[in-house]
């Protein structure tokens, strides 16, 4: 009767809801080293933008005046 069914729907559920949260959990892992991985990109991004700007700041070298490059 209506135990018998709540206990075959509560294991079938059970047999679906617990291979879901592994993947969940692993997918979840995944995600948050390529997270991880575009911050560090990011950062040198910006470390190489920062670069740029401090030389824009300071004008050619004058060495580079001298030989034309700059």
């Amino acid at each position: 009767g209506g135990i018998g069914t709540a206990l075959i729907t509560t294991a079938a559920g059970l047999i679906v809801a617990i291979p879901a949260l592994f993947a969940y959990r692993y997918l979840r892992g995944v995600v948050d080293l390529l997270v991880v991985d575009m911050e560090k990109e990011a950062m040198k991004l910006v470390r190489a933008f920062d670069q740029l700007s401090r030389r824009a700041e300071r004008g050619p070298s004058p060495s580079a005046i001298v030989s034309g490059a700059g």
